[in-house]
């Protein structure tokens, strides 16, 4: 259910906002938004652990790897 998190929060936002709860759907949107972020983060740092591992096991052929900064987050 996590990865589906802010996908569900958006159509709680769009039945809120069909509804009349203009500040219910409001706030479902941020915690939608807010959820990509961190999903955006969590996806960011996982491609960089694996480009670590790519470079230890193959280090001709490992393009070089920063890491994520810290405003990403």
């Amino acid at each position: 259910m996590g990865h589906n998190l802010p996908s569900l929060l958006l159509v709680h936002a769009e039945m809120c906002e069909n509804w009349g709860y203009e500040k219910l759907s409001e706030y479902s949107k941020k915690q939608s938004i807010g959820e990509m972020k961190h999903a955006e983060a969590l996806m960011e740092c996982i491609l960089f652990l694996v480009s670590l591992h790519s470079r230890d096991t193959n280090p001709a052929a490992a393009a070089p790897a920063s890491p994520p900064t810290a405003s990403s987050h």
